[in-house]
């Protein structure tokens, strides 16, 4: 079993919104190059989920926010 919890007050914060709203870092760019930057990068973290041979549990130990959620909701249990 893989067990993931976040460290800290929260379970996961999700993106930078800051980042999204100034598009810089991961969010810059033409709607081309962020389409193949999420598609090569972040959609890597649900393709690896649904190949592990393990259970995963997300132990959420506070706010799951956004892709925090998201990354809840991959796992095959949820304990809150």
């Amino acid at each position: 079993v893989i067990l993931i919890k976040g460290a800290g007050e929260a379970f996961s914060a999700g993106g930078d919104v800051v980042a999204m709203q100034e598009k810089s870092g991961m969010f810059a760019g033409d709607s081309h190059e962020l389409r193949a930057r999420y598609q090569h990068g972040i959609q890597r973290i649900p393709k690896c989920f649904e190949d592990l041979s393990k259970p995963v549990i997300a132990i959420v130990n506070g706010p799951a926010v956004g892709a925090g959620c998201d990354l809840a909701m991959m796992c095959d249990l949820r304990i809150g």
